[in-house]
């Protein structure tokens, strides 16, 4: 069965932004809802019951080559929101149809506390494009 829209997409078809942060991001990774389990068996049972945690919300890294007239002063203003304990985030995940036009609605992990700054490598000898990272805890995803 073909789902609506008949066509499967790349991992390039989403658009990525984070309030508070000027410019998109190229990759995002993480994000992933999850929960623990544990079985408890009981005596003589022949199969466990099943005991769940609440869900979870995985860390997520964003990152994107580094533009230093755009970057370093995100780098210098998040560096110093680091240390803001109530200092929040909003991260949208937009899907994209093939000519990069919003499809549906975005994924939105909400309440994301900044949890490490990642600035460029530094490599004299190398041409590998240097990249921004941040790492984000989510609070919940919708």
């Amino acid at each position: 069965m073909t789902a609506p829209g008949g066509y499967t997409t790349s991992q390039r078809s989403f658009s990525v932004s984070i309030t508070g942060v000027d410019g998109e991001f190229g990759t995002f990774t993480g994000g992933r809802k999850s929960k623990q389990i544990e079985k408890a068996w009981n005596g003589g049972a022949t199969t466990p019951d099943i005991v769940g945690s609440p869900a979870e919300v995985e860390n997520i890294t964003v990152g994107r080559p580094y533009n230093p007239r755009r970057d370093q002063p995100v780098i210098e203003k998040l560096r110093r929101e680091l240390e803001q304990a109530d200092r929040r985030y909003t991260i949208r995940k937009q899907p994209l149809d093939g000519n990069d036009t919003p499809i549906g609605k975005a994924e939105t992990y909400a309440n994301c506390v900044l949890v490490g700054v990642n600035a460029p490598d530094y490599d004299r000898a190398s041409s590998t494009p240097a990249r921004l990272e941040l790492e984000f805890a989510p609070q919940s995803v919708v």
